[in-house]
């Protein structure tokens, strides 16, 4: 299988799951890459990503071999599956996923034949997997011939979730603040808590959501640990990161906004959290990580002159942050938006969210996935003035090819 068929294979794949109880069947025909795996599981209403990669930086010249994954699939799939932060290559990527269509296609020869051997027994439905579910197994194998020290999963805590099949984290990260009126994403948590998690930490919670939280955690003896935010004192933010200190210690974060420092002191205590499971890193190692963290479409600024903003975020929560992320830079960048979306429905969000603060929204441009980049690109930058803050939503799909014209515009 080449790389090319195997991302082709994953992007006509399911988004949805439709039986997860179905999944443990292909891990045995794999010889299950699943039993013994070690993993940090990252979830959470928003702040998923950051967290994750704060945490890949930082053990990236440590000793240990360190496997991540996110989910959904990106673009290309290797972005997804990472060996200490370093995509696979394309051969290796498409290696596994091949192992894995060739596991399903036995798993189902087997269950046709379980049934013609019993004519009582009605046929068995094809085993179909989701395209989340296919690429974990991919990742699964990876992080097991890679025999990784410990795994980073990315991902919500939705019942289709499929890290659901898989034995329990040893611990796990929840970022960003979930809303107490978010009944749901609290029940998504609360139940993937129960799952037999050792140790939780969290971000700071609403009140409903500590409370679920906390209550779930004591009832399986869970450890559950909230940065404090007395320790917590910012002396920097500016377009480039920001300087911060927490627990008597100084740090400088490569990325900029009030709501990545935040995401930084989940990081340092899951960081602490690791080390007392094994995995420990010097405070060089951790300071070298923050700092050098750069994530493409986080609320990043891509230019300052003009202002350019490009975000790939999309939750409803998600989106509150980085309007006020914007009104944090409001005294200096001015209060004039020039903005760009995929849908009318997320201008609608942004123009709630934007609505507390004292913005001037001089135009909103939508586009369609089937407008080209270029032509997204030049559609807004028409009579673009200094004085304006031109700010892009990006879907994960189209974050690379996007991002790249507007790059290519700015060295023009």
């Amino acid at each position: 299988m080449t790389y090319h068929n195997a991302v082709k294979y994953l992007q006509q794949a399911s988004i949805e799951s439709k039986d997860s109880t179905l999944l443990p069947l292909l891990w045995e025909a794999l010889d299950a890459p699943q039993r013994g795996l070690k993993y940090l599981r990252v979830t959470g209403s928003n702040g998923k990503t950051v967290c994750a990669e704060l945490l890949l930086s930082a053990f990236q010249k440590s000793e240990y071999v360190i496997g991540s994954i996110s989910l959904p699939m990106y673009e290309d799939g290797r972005t997804n599956i990472r060996i200490n932060a370093q995509q696979l290559s394309p051969e290796e990527f498409a290696s596994y996923v091949e192992r894995v269509v060739q596991a399903l296609k036995d798993v189902n020869l087997a269950r046709t034949k379980e049934t013609s051997e019993d004519a009582n027994e009605a046929p068995k439905a094809p085993l179909s997997l989701s395209q989340s579910e296919l690429l974990l197994s991919a990742a699964l194998l990876a992080f097991r011939e890679h025999r990784c020290a410990f795994c980073i999963i990315e991902s919500d805590a939705s019942s289709s979730d499929p890290t659901r099949s898989m034995p329990a984290p040893f611990a796990a990260a929840i970022c960003g603040t979930i809303p107490s009126e978010n009944q749901k994403e609290i029940h998504d948590i609360r139940s993937y808590i129960v799952h037999g998690i050792q140790e939780i930490v969290s971000a700071p919670q609403d009140q409903n959501a500590y409370r679920v939280i906390s209550e779930t955690c004591a009832s399986i003896n869970c450890r559950l640990t909230i940065p404090t935010k007395s320790e917590l004192s910012i002396s920097r933010l500016s377009l480039g990161g920001s300087e911060f200190s927490y627990k008597d210690e100084n740090y400088k974060l490569g990325l900029c906004g009030k709501f990545q420092v935040t995401n930084a002191t989940v990081v340092l205590e899951v960081i602490n959290m690791l080390s007392r499971h094994g995995y420990t890193l010097s405070q060089e190692q951790i300071f070298d990580g923050l700092r050098q963290t750069k994530i493409p479409a986080k609320f990043e600024i891509v230019s300052v002159s003009p202002t350019v903003i490009v975000d790939s975020t999309h939750s409803e929560t998600a989106i509150e942050v980085v309007c006020k992320a914007l009104s944090d830079f409001q005294s200096f960048l001015g209060n004039k938006l020039r903005l760009c979306f995929p849908d009318e429905a997320l201008a609608d969000q942004y123009r709630t969210a934007l609505s507390p603060y004292d913005f001037s929204i001089e135009s909103i441009t939508t586009y369609s996935p089937d407008d080209k980049p270029k032509d997204v690109v030049s559609s807004v930058w028409t009579d673009l003035t200094k004085d304006e803050i031109l700010f892009f939503s990006v879907p994960n799909h189209q974050i690379k090819k996007l991002r790249d014209e507007i790059l290519k515009r700015l060295h023009k």
